[in-house]
């Protein structure tokens, strides 16, 4: 069994639980434009369902509906019913036949490939569903999440880039939030390393530059996901909602460098909340880009030290894994004791 096996079982997947799949039917699109309008909270969706049941209606005759009729049927929040208004253009547009809407796949609870034991720690903040493209199945391998500032200095870059690798020797996919700084060089480098990565995105997907460029990513080693309508564009409780995902997916997580009140710091505290091992890199020098990852080892985040070297025998032991005869280049990580004046 390789090392990253210890955490999780290794999955037999047949072509249908990959990206190789039907395309989302427009019963599913229609319950997907609804539950993600605003203001529909889980209760408010549950009691919407249960109306338009007692009434004998589909969610796709709903949508059919004219507004007033809508209204007496089934009645939505009006910052909902505004946005369903907008919405059923796209919504046509992702159920037109040929259409973009045939690329992506939609998973929820009990289908094939829904990472159930990562989103069932979520408890109540899981999504529903997530809308996708490429390999779904990536969801539920052994991923290492790696976070950080978008504006992180070049020196916290190319530690990224050290993390990542070492991630994919070891058999780990990746899983961040594809921003730039941090998230995208860990990303990258996955990819230029033979790895895989997925993609866990805070606007809608076909908003998104990762699905833009499609082109040039492969779709069984990429997976891109969001919880998100599909033409939404970004905005904050849709990043919030995206970190939770981001660590709740992973089987560990490494800060590289996290400002303070951010959602890098944010991720840190929802992994070592879910009791994921979580690591913060030290830096040399704190500054505003890296303060954050101080506040995690405070509280209880394993302190990781970056140097020289290859295939750190220190991170196989941090994230509980195997032990590895030790590299002849020197070690690539220490682990900072506690107490150090750089934490």
């Amino acid at each position: 069994m390789s090392a990253a096996a210890r955490w999780s079982i290794t999955f037999a997947l047949s072509d249908a639980e990959t990206h190789r799949q039907t395309a989302p039917t427009p019963e599913a699109w229609a319950e997907f434009l609804i539950a993600t309008l605003p203001g529909m909270t889980p209760e408010r969706r549950a009691m919407w369902r249960a109306t338009l049941a007692a009434a004998n209606v589909t969610p796709i005759a709903y949508l059919d509906l004219p507004a007033k009729k809508r209204e007496k049927t089934a009645p939505l929040p009006e910052s909902a019913a505004d946005a369903l208004d907008k919405r059923f253009s796209e919504y046509r547009r992702l159920t037109h036949e040929g259409g973009v809407g045939e690329e992506l796949w939609l998973i929820e609870p009990g289908d094939v490939g829904w990472p159930r034991d990562a989103m069932g720690d979520l408890g109540v903040e899981a999504p529903e569903r997530v809308v996708g493209w490429g390999n779904r199945a990536l969801l539920k391998t052994s991923l290492a999440g790696v976070v950080g500032s978008r504006e992180a200095p070049p020196e916290a870059l190319q530690i990224a880039e050290i993390l990542s690798r070492s991630l994919v020797e070891l058999e780990f996919g990746i899983v961040s939030g594809g921003a730039r700084g941090i998230d995208e060089v860990a990303h990258r480098t996955a990819l230029h390393s033979g790895g895989s990565t997925v993609f866990v995105l805070p606007e809608g997907l076909l908003t998104s530059p990762q699905f833009e460029s499609r082109a040039d990513l492969d779709p069984d080693r990429v997976c891109l996901v969001s919880s998100v309508w599909p033409f939404r564009r970004w905005s904050t409780p849709e990043a919030l909602a995206r970190n939770r995902v981001i660590a709740a997916l992973a089987k560990a997580l490494i800060v590289v460098a996290a400002e303070n009140r951010s959602g890098s710091l944010m991720t840190g505290m929802t992994a070592l909340a879910l009791e994921r091992p979580t690591l913060a890199v030290v830096h040399e020098e704190v500054t505003v880009h890296s303060a954050g990852n101080r506040v995690l080892i405070q509280r209880g985040a394993t302190a990781l030290r970056v140097s020289e070297g290859h295939a750190p025998n220190e991170l196989r032991s941090a994230l509980g894994l195997a032990a590895a005869p030790k590299p002849k280049t020197g070690d690539l990580f220490d682990t900072a004791r506690e107490g150090d004046e750089n934490v």
